[in-house]
């Protein structure tokens, strides 16, 4: 008998854990997808990118109707379209409806370790880093407990459009991730950057994932 419930445990943990996939997400910021190798672009060079859209579900057709971003991170939060909770303002910070609730909520009551490293600023009133179970540089669900399943957001920012403010352009130019001068040779891209960074996370086993402006992984046992 002991045997026997020692089995069905076996077997119901497999089942829950088969129930609450691991998930990753990763956002690369202010990439159109004209931007990538894998959206036809043959002048892109995204091959890990491109190699891992190979492999994944890609859309073809996606829309904002608050193309701002932390507008747009009120409606990937809530699911709930900006104009419609009246977050649709840059920068308001209003007050919800109490029923619109987070969806990182719904994951932590499931038993999830939310991790989110870093972005914030959703553009409702909330105590942004609250919401998860760690939300820094450094957060990762290499620190959850063992076993526990995860859901980690981690956002590339090389790409986001303060890139090119006169500030960053130097710093870019000194560090070698746009070209010195203007028409000078190129000496590494600021998206291959981003790409070499993004391998550090890609799955590197089949998975059903997203490929697009946010890229996301349902990954096994890490």
């Amino acid at each position: 008998m002991k045997s026997l419930f020692i089995l069905l445990l076996a077997a119901t943990s497999s089942l829950w854990a088969a129930e609450r996939p691991n998930i990753l997400w990763i956002t690369s910021e202010d990439n159109g997808k004209e931007w990538l190798g894998c959206y036809g672009n043959e002048q892109a060079k995204t091959p890990n990118l491109d190699s891992f859209a190979k492999r994944s579900v890609q859309f073809q057709n996606f829309f904002s109707n608050a193309p701002v971003c932390a507008v747009a991170r009120s409606t990937i939060l809530t699911g709930v379209y900006a104009p419609s909770q009246g977050s649709q303002h840059m920068r308001s910070r209003h007050a919800i409806p109490s029923d619109h609730k987070p969806y990182v909520s719904y994951l932590r009551e499931a038993g999830y370790y939310c991790s989110n490293a870093s972005k914030t600023d959703f553009n409702f009133i909330i105590n942004d880093k609250a919401v998860w179970d760690e939300c820094d540089g450094k957060a990762h669900y290499r620190n959850r407990a063992e076993g526990q399943p995860f859901f980690s957001i981690f956002n590339l920012t090389d790409s986001h459009e303060s890139s090119l403010f006169p500030d960053r352009i130097a710093k870019n130019r000194e560090n070698g991730h746009i070209p010195p001068t203007p028409g000078s040779p190129r000496r590494k891209s600021k998206c291959h950057h981003t790409c070499l960074i993004f391998r550090r996370f890609a799955p590197t086993t089949q998975s059903t994932a997203t490929p697009s402006l946010i890229w996301t992984a349902r990954l096994g046992r890490s």
